[in-house]
């Protein structure tokens, strides 16, 4: 074990015979993949009886805002009671000088990984009926009673507070300042009692076996507000990982609406859903520029961080797709204009044979593509995949970057605008200026900006 997991190892090792009341020890300890915002650990505990238990660590990542992970606790607690599916919660903590902010629960086995409860054969029938389970749980959070959770807080103005964090980061994309000014004109006074939100619903945070959902996990942004939220954010097309169901990838809208209407004894408005999924995609956006903010500013150097840096065109793309003043059933793939297999065909030598640049990066994406084949660690396998899916992005600026940088510059300066920032400070400025051609140009910006951060997304429904 490295430096830090020794730390950890004694952390828990003095937490849990404190809380089990005899020794323990601690064996096993191993960083989980995923999570931008929590470091998840699994690890074993062996009791002086001779009882072992298998437990999670949640703790706050590095350079990562704080929160109350005791917080958290209460609230998991809470739905607990209300017969919402959920980990059994061991210990939790806010000040812990080497956990920091952290909440222990039981292991509860299971699949988490978005790709593999769309795709494998063993959850063929599983996934039929996750819609309409979903459609439950919810109604099951939206009826918590939420009087003995000490110090929840209610979200009074989230596109108010969504903006000002937008505008504070210093981005001007041009996307994002459309989208918050369609956000505006389109919003819909709240009239819903306040409920449990659990703020971040979505494929991913689920576990499921062949049975369906088991637990819902990560409640770190739970707080009071409309019930429509949670149903928008399920439905952001990020969540659905490449499939064409909206419904986290495996399901309908009607089908979440008629399980969640039934078991709530409460109407969807649907024009509410549809503000909610748009305020839903620019919050991922904005998240996005939050926690690639870390790796610029050298808080974590993270490749995994890096790598979101990269995602924030598709939340401009997807903003479009939704936002967009009328309908177009086209599905043209978004990098048209640029053939990036025959680009890369077609590799500058120098007059000496030496690789070219994107050839060394060839060669490493290689040895990582086979590195990860051969493990058996799955945080090993999924750092080396977000990694080589890197080096095929910069390959990809390598080749055409200019071209794009030109295209894009060319288009800007056609419509009067020396930059993206002196556009998206005109749409800021000026929200009622004409919204059509704002749109196509936006488009045609963020179809640019795809063709090198993931060309081909929008064959990905």
């Amino acid at each position: 074990m490295n430096e830090e997991a020794i730390s950890i190892s004694e952390a828990l090792k003095n937490l849990l015979t404190q809380r089990y009341s005899q020794p323990v020890e601690i064996s096993r300890l191993v960083r989980l993949t995923g999570g931008a915002s929590k470091e998840t650990w699994e690890f074993v505990v062996s009791l002086e009886s001779g009882k072992e238990k298998r437990l999670i660590l949640r703790k706050d990542r590095k350079g990562s805002p704080k929160t109350s992970l005791r917080l958290e606790a209460d609230i998991i607690k809470a739905a607990d009671s209300n017969g919402v599916p959920v980990p059994d919660v061991v210990y939790s903590e806010d000040f812990h000088p080497i956990l920091g902010s952290f909440m222990i629960t039981d292991k509860i086995e299971g699949e988490t990984i978005p790709k593999k409860i769309l795709k494998d054969e063993r959850f063929v029938e599983t996934r039929k009926s996750l819609t309409a389970q979903l459609g439950k749980i919810l109604a099951g959070i939206h009826s918590v009673n939420c009087e003995k959770i000490e110090a929840i807080g209610k979200l009074e103005d989230q596109l108010k507070f969504i903006s000002e964090l937008y505008y504070g980061l210093g981005y001007y994309l041009a996307a994002f300042d459309l989208a918050i000014n369609w956000l505006t004109e389109h919003k819909i006074e709240d009239t819903t009692d306040q409920v449990l939100v659990h703020g971040d619903f979505r494929n991913g945070n689920f576990i499921v076996t062949e049975d369906g959902i088991v637990a819902v996990l990560d409640w770190e942004m739970a707080h009071l507000g409309d019930f429509h939220e949670d149903l928008g954010w399920l439905c952001v097309k990020a969540w659905r990982f490449g499939s064409d169901k909206t419904v986290g990838g495996f399901g309908t809208v009607d089908e979440l609406i008629d399980s969640y209407e039934r078991l709530s004894n409460r109407k969807v408005n649907l024009e509410s859903l549809k503000w909610w999924e748009v305020l839903g995609c620019l919050k991922w956006g904005i998240f996005c520029i939050l926690q690639t903010s870390l790796f610029l500013k050298n808080k974590n150097r993270s490749v995994e961080l890096a790598a979101i840096g990269r995602r924030i065109c598709e939340q401009e793309w997807d903003l479009l797709s939704l936002i967009q003043p009328m309908q177009d059933n086209s599905s043209k793939q978004v990098h048209d204009d640029f053939d990036v297999g025959s680009i890369l065909e077609g590799k500058d030598r120098t007059e000496i044979e030496i690789p070219t640049a994107v050839e060394l990066l060839e060669a490493v994406e290689d040895f990582i593509t086979e590195s990860y084949s051969k493990t058996d660690d799955r945080s090993v396998s999924y750092y080396s995949k977000v990694a080589a899916n890197l080096i095929e992005i910069l390959k990809r600026e390598l080749t055409i970057g200019p071209s794009i940088k030109s295209s894009f510059t060319s288009q800007l300066n056609r419509h009067g605008f020396n930059s993206e920032k002196d556009l998206a400070l005109s749409i800021r400025h000026n929200p009622k200026s004409d919204y059509e051609m704002n749109f196509e140009l936006i488009k045609h910006l963020v179809t640019l900006k795809m063709a090198i951060s993931h060309p081909g997304y929008d064959n990905k429904n």
